[in-house]
């Protein structure tokens, strides 16, 4: 199931899709039917005939039997064939009954296409590429029907204090790219905080180049608003503040969007990062000039204090808060719309008091 956000690597993995959860929108996939043509043939205790699992011209058959030997069924697959193939079989210890025969196509999801009547233990099927068949003495498979709920923009102003979880919780809607962001008691005990508990990365699985600890809510529609949180952050690290932002790669660089980010020593910048994901959906990689800053600079900040801190996005007018102080206003059009999000590095630093706000109302 793709219960995560598109934004995040792999989009649409799943065989459904459903991460809208302010909604309950969902999609049945095609890849629910490739995957019945399994499980609607075969129950628990079947198991497959070794000597009728076989290659094919670009394809494959497998064949199961009950526990009582009393059905079976076959899957054939076709997806690396060029043409069509007639299938000759031979049904030896096994059943003599009428087949049924259910087909998925790139235009046609499971449908029973067919009845075999096997003459002296032998019948025969015409496959096309590109399918996959299940013959079967079995019967009552059919395919569902629903109706889900419309899908829907999420719903702004969105505020989580993060009051109503447990230590050690995930708060509702974020998604952790890297890194694990739990409640945790706030050092002065006024209430809960969300903060990053790991002190080093893990060990991965794909690249060297992990990012560091991001983790990302929202829609992928908003276009104007402002993320506001309250941070604590160590001497030695950061808060990051994400917006609009639309691709998250798989590597050590800021996710598609803007990024205010600002150190416990007071130093901040501003960034718009620029990510294209590349010929595979998995091969994300960053392009253009990310060097540089829109605009940095250095805010008096207290030791041991909570700051109030704020990335606020209005068409191209972009601006950067501490304090409730305006740090700097730039414009800049490269990103309009995009998820919101926070981040730190391995030392860690608290959140509390989040909220994405619509810019019509008072900050």
């Amino acid at each position: 199931m793709t219960s995560y956000y598109d934004s995040l690597p792999l989009p649409g993995s799943g065989v459904m899709r459903a991460n809208e959860p302010w909604s309950g929108h969902y999609e049945v996939q095609p890849a629910v039917w490739a995957v019945a043509h399994t499980t609607q043939f075969a129950a628990s205790g079947w198991r497959y005939l070794d000597s009728a699992c076989v290659m094919i011209d670009g394809g494959s058959v497998v064949a199961l039997e009950s526990p009582r030997k009393k059905d079976f069924s076959l899957i054939i697959e076709t997806m690396d064939a060029k043409s069509p193939q007639t299938l000759e079989f031979q049904i030896t210890h096994l059943p003599q009954k009428t087949l049924h025969v259910w087909q998925t196509s790139k235009d046609q999801q499971f449908e029973a296409i067919a009845n075999i009547h096997p003459v002296a233990g032998k019948f025969s099927l015409t496959v096309e590429p590109n399918c996959i068949y299940s013959p079967t003495t079995t019967s009552d498979q059919h395919k569902g029907k629903s109706l889900p709920p419309a899908t829907s923009v999420l719903s702004l102003p969105y505020a989580d204090d993060f009051s109503s979880y447990k230590p050690g919780d995930s708060p509702r809607l974020f998604s952790d790219q890297s890194g694990v962001f739990e409640i945790q008691k706030r050092t002065d005990g006024l209430g809960n905080s969300l903060r990053e508990v790991l002190r080093h990365d893990g060990i991965p699985w794909h690249s060297h180049l992990d990012p560091k600890p991001e983790t990302i809510l929202g829609d992928l529609n908003w276009k104007d608003y402002s993320v506001v949180v309250d941070a604590q952050i160590p001497a030695d690290s950061y808060a990051l503040l994400l917006g609009r932002v639309t691709i998250v790669p798989q590597n050590d660089k800021l996710p598609n969007g803007y990024a205010f980010k600002i150190t416990g020593t007071g130093d901040w910048e501003l960034r718009a990062i620029r990510t294209t994901v590349g010929p595979k959906p998995w091969d994300f990689k960053t392009t253009g000039d990310t060097g540089v800053p829109l605009t940095q600079g250095h805010a008096d900040l207290g030791a041991n204090a909570w700051h109030y801190l704020e990335l606020s996005m209005k068409g191209d007018e972009i601006s950067v808060r501490s304090d409730r102080k305006a740090l700097a206003t730039v414009h800049d059009s490269t990103h309009s719309h995009g998820q919101a999000g926070l981040g730190s590095d391995w030392s860690g630093a608290d959140f509390a008091r989040f909220s994405v706000q619509s810019d019509s109302l008072p900050h």
